[in-house]
């Protein structure tokens, strides 16, 4: 045991690969695995580099592995340094943010190395970074391990049982953070264009419409299975704060099952968050540049993060790469735009699951569409240096963007459908303020008499109830349409959040 552990690269490797892992496994539900072998291979060889340069200039092994150690150290530690650093605020008056900790990253690593060269005997040393780094790196594989168990073992969606239905396509579109008409008035903005265009194509626009959840996971959770995450999931009160079966229900929802067992294809589109995406669904569509994430031509998010953590943050922010990271989010919308019009000429019955990450951050477009080169709109997604007129400005830009082609979209997905189909389109959650968090745009397209059932204050809890029980015949009741003031935290609270504005205009 003791041989082993004085073998100089065994540390070197751990400490190494291990930022890599720890960030895996913190964010293992967001992403796929696969998207961490690019990061790993570079984080492996640019430790070999270093040990080799410095092996070049020592000439002896031991030392050279433990400077390199030391360079990688401070280099992966100060995005985390920065950060905690940023939130109090001291850095800031040293000269620039990232001043003071580049000089104190840099006498950290000379009087390390000094140590290091000194140092007769470096046995222990060895040892003990060996252990740590053993340690360190087993902790997140075996997150990642018990992650991977548990879907595994979850149980498998229902497979059809009938043969097609009869029922209309069903288009459920997500627009992330789209806010309601006198939100984005109050913010500043106009989408009376938009909310005209939807109109005369044919859609109701709730006019007093809220979520029932202020966040993503909540809200759709609880939309997709027609029910208030406290009355679909089972739980052991409110104060229990497991997820797993929230995460779950979303993956494989009441609407999924019910309209699978009637002979419905499902169709779904990556969204670039794991906890999100239907990969087993009958359609799983995205572009195909995202197939291999090892061999994706730009920065890819979790690659973004990672370097975030490291000395290379200056320029991630301000720098030539800030706008790197966005490029497969850009491509990805962009991607779901093209695709679902040809979606709608495939046979049906089918139920197509599209959520866009927009008009939310990233504030990465111009209204036109294009990438906003100006980088102080992109911090606006971490809150990094972000200020309120580039957060009001970004929301905009992006609101507008995704507005002026959404709606030729829904009109070709109209025009190139067999038979009438339902659509909605509706905002998870509301953006621009706190106090009109649950202030959303909620748009039905309901073909036929069905329309008459809607009404101003609707909220995503009933959406679904209203088509089961208008075009597949399975009666549902209305449920109180109410806005419940809790988070992933505390999923399972009960607290009602009245509406702002009280009257709604």
């Amino acid at each position: 045991m003791k041989k082993i552990f004085s073998k100089p690269y065994w540390y070197l490797v751990f400490f190494a690969t291990y930022p890599v892992l720890a960030l895996l496994g913190s964010n293992i539900r967001e992403v796929k695995s696969d998207v961490a072998y690019r990061p790993l291979l570079i984080s492996i060889l640019f430790a070999a580099l270093l040990f080799g340069m410095a092996w070049l200039i020592l000439r002896e092994r031991t030392k050279a592995a433990l400077v390199a150690t030391l360079f990688i150290f401070v280099f992966f530690t100060y995005g985390h340094v920065y950060e905690i650093a940023r939130r109090y605020g001291f850095m800031y008056y040293f000269g620039g943010p990232h001043v003071l900790l580049g000089v104190l990253s840099l006498v950290l690593f000379l009087f390390g190395a000094r140590y290091i060269l000194k140092a007769k005997n470096h046995a222990n040393l060895i040892q003990a970074l060996t252990m740590i780094g053993a340690f360190l790196t087993l902790y997140p594989l075996v997150q990642i391990g018990i992650f991977h168990s548990q879907q595994e073992s979850a149980p498998a969606p229902l497979e059809a049982k009938a043969q097609a239905s009869q029922g209309p396509d069903i288009y459920y579109i997500i627009l992330d953070g789209y806010s309601r008409q006198d939100s984005i008035e109050a913010f500043g903005g106009d989408n009376t264009g938009f909310i005209k265009g939807l109109e005369d194509t044919g859609f109701y626009v709730a006019s007093c419409a809220r979520s029932n959840y202020r966040g993503t996971l909540l809200s759709l959770t609880s939309s997709l299975n027609l029910d208030y995450i406290y009355n679909a999931i089972p739980h052991n009160g409110p104060a229990d704060a497991n997820l797993e079966p929230i995460y779950h229900a979303l993956l494989y929802s009441k609407v999924r099952t019910t309209l699978t067992e009637r002979g419905y294809q499902i169709i779904s589109f990556k969204t670039g968050y794991e906890w999100d995406e239907w990969r087993d669904a009958d359609q799983f569509l995205y572009p195909r540049l995202e197939e291999t994430p090892f061999l994706y031509p730009a920065i890819q998010p979790f690659e973004y993060l990672l370097l975030q953590t490291t000395a290379l943050r200056p320029l991630l922010q301000n720098g030539f790469l800030a706008k790197e990271r966005y490029i497969e989010h850009f491509d990805r919308v962009n991607y779901m735009l093209d695709e679902l019009p040809k979606v709608a000429s495939q046979p049906g019955p089918k139920f197509v699951y599209a959520h866009f990450l927009a008009p939310h951050a990233p504030f990465i477009y111009l209204p036109d569409g294009s990438i906003n080169p100006d980088y102080n709109y992109y911090i606006t997604e971490a809150g990094i240096g972000a200020d309120d007129e580039h957060t009001r400005v970004g929301y905009l830009n992006n609101l507008q963007y995704i507005s002026k082609q959404i709606l030729p979209v829904l009109q070709q997905v109209i025009a190139n459908s067999d038979q009438p189909s339902v659509i909605i389109v509706q905002g998870d959650h509301g953006y621009v303020s706190e106090e009109r968090k649950y202030n959303i745009l909620n748009a039905y397209y309901f073909p036929g008499d069905a329309k008459d059932s809607l009404y101003p204050t609707i909220t995503p809890i009933n959406t679904f109830r209203l088509i089961f029980d208008q075009y597949l015949g399975i009666p549902y009741d209305l449920r109180a349409d109410k806005s419940i003031g809790t988070d992933p935290g505390r999923p399972y609270r009960q607290r009602i959040e009245p509406p702002f504005p009280a009257e709604c205009p």
